[in-house]
């Protein structure tokens, strides 16, 4: 969590649209909701009292910025109460102001309901469940990088009281406010936040990552994170000018610089540890294969060779796509090493799905190795649209049969084929993808991909009776 010199925070300015005269529709009780933002408040540093003296209220409130599009369904927050505590809260969703600090005019107001202050759970052992709040009486739609703040008062003593969860937190794209009525809002200055999630009921996917090109100048859109092992100079990860690609054009980059702690290593621990970056995204349909890409760099400021320059690692949903060792060669003084990782899933389910990209060294952080991440991709193609025509048809069929039990790795990819490329023999797999998928076009509404009055694939029978379709294993 951080904020810029002016008291602003990191990213955009607000942009939500209360489309309710246009698009006059809720969620219903059966939409699936998908987690977007999420701050959750293990070790309280003193929990945030909501409450009033004197007839003036003690109002609470945490900004934060979307990543997800779609209408905001829901939003969750810690909060518990004293046994005995009346008087319910107050609940609001605000416009931010140019600064970044929650609105106090009237007008910014996007949303008001009360939460039941008997509904919520006295303080216990352990981690402060989440009260969920209904937010679709809003009809508020959210698009990646707009900026909200949620905001809590209640016409009530201090004691018995009633607590929202306040504690340290890494939460970059948003802070904690406080005021009292007629007063100035006051922030924490990027220490601490208020727990909460925020869900969506999302509309068609996100044209790609947002922020993976670090457009906006910082980590909007990312959640930085450490290793079981690992550290960072305070500070880090941010967003420097950097040229990743090598091609002599500087472009904003996240910058880290990773190691293993020094307690680790004298632990007697020396394997690769540091830190990264995630992003949550969201498939809307099936039948789609997911690419991504990135470009990463090491540059070494000191003055003499050393032989940990880092090592990058593509995951999704904890699943290794991709990896480059830059470990594996010195660095010279003053020397940068560059490279880029790539990786598919084929067929990846409908849903929301986590981009983890990792940079971890063998060593501590006293040398001055920074490492580089940039130009981060995801471009979505057709399962089974072999020849990119954007519909799976006869030709990506053609393109099989024709090609049956070539071994790319000896021969290469077949001409013709973009999408999906085939590893090893082009077999079975291959064939299933083209069936399972058939008539699917790259033009899906949000119910999914649909085919309508499509031929039927041509040499079908004649593969079923040749047994062709006999599952094998490369």
């Amino acid at each position: 969590m951080a904020t810029t010199d002016d008291g602003g925070m990191r990213g955009s300015w607000s942009r939500v649209a209360a489309l309710s005269a246009a698009l006059a529709w809720s969620v219903p009780a059966s939409a699936t909701l998908f987690l977007d933002q999420s701050v959750v408040i293990t070790n309280s540093s003193g929990d945030q009292p909501l409450f009033q003296i004197s007839g003036d209220e003690l109002q609470a409130a945490q900004t934060y910025t979307a990543q997800l599009g779609g209408q905001l369904a829901q939003v969750d927050l810690q909060l518990y109460r004293d046994a005995g505590a009346v008087s319910d809260l107050n609940f609001q969703l605000l416009r931010l102001t140019p600064t970044g600090f929650p609105s106090d005019d009237p007008a910014d107001v996007l949303f008001t309901t009360t939460v039941s202050t008997a509904s919520l759970p006295q303080l216990g052992v352990g981690t402060v469940p989440f009260t969920s709040v209904d937010v679709t009486g809003a009809n508020l739609f959210v698009q990646p990088g707009d900026q909200l703040a949620i905001s809590l008062n209640r016409f009530g003593d201090l004691d018995p009281g009633v607590y929202w969860r306040h504690g340290d937190s890494t939460y970059f794209d948003g802070d904690d406010y406080t005021r009292f009525t007629g007063f100035p809002w006051n922030s924490s200055g990027g220490l601490d936040d208020l727990g909460f999630q925020t869900f969506v009921e999302a509309g068609p996917p996100n044209p790609g990552l947002v922020n993976g090109a670090f457009e906006t100048g910082n980590l909007t859109g990312w959640t930085p994170f450490l290793t079981p092992d690992g550290e960072m100079p305070f500070g880090l990860p941010d967003v420097l000018l950097n040229d990743t690609t090598g091609d002599g054009n500087s472009s904003p980059a996240a910058r880290f610089r990773v190691g293993i702690t020094d307690e680790a290593i004298d632990n007697g621990q020396f394997s690769p540890q540091g830190g990264g970056l995630r992003q949550t995204f969201v498939i809307a349909s099936d039948g789609l294969d997911a690419t991504f890409s990135l470009d990463v760099s090491s540059r070494h400021f000191g003055s003499s060779t050393n032989t940990e320059p880092g090592r990058f690692e593509l995951i999704v949903d904890g699943e290794l796509l991709d990896f480059f060792d830059f470990d594996n060669a010195n660095i010279e003084a003053g020397q940068t090493l560059r490279g880029s990782l790539e990786g598919t899933v084929q067929g990846i389910a409908s849903g929301e799905h986590t981009l983890e990209l990792r940079v971890t060294r063998a060593a501590n952080t006293s040398q001055p190795i920074f490492q580089y991440l940039d130009n981060i991709t995801l471009v979505t193609t057709l399962c089974g649209d072999y020849n990119g025509s954007g519909q799976v048809e006869q030709g990506d069929l053609d393109l099989v049969l024709q090609n049956w039990g070539v071994d790319t790795d000896v021969e290469g990819v077949p001409g013709g084929w973009v999408n999906g490329l085939p590893e090893g023999q082009v077999e079975q797999s291959e064939l299933d993808k083209v069936l399972q998928n058939w008539g699917n076009t790259a033009a899906p509404d949000f119910s999914g991909f649909h085919g309508a009055n499509v031929p039927e694939p041509v040499g079908l029978v004649a593969l079923l009776s040749g047994g062709m379709l006999a599952r094998r294993r490369r």
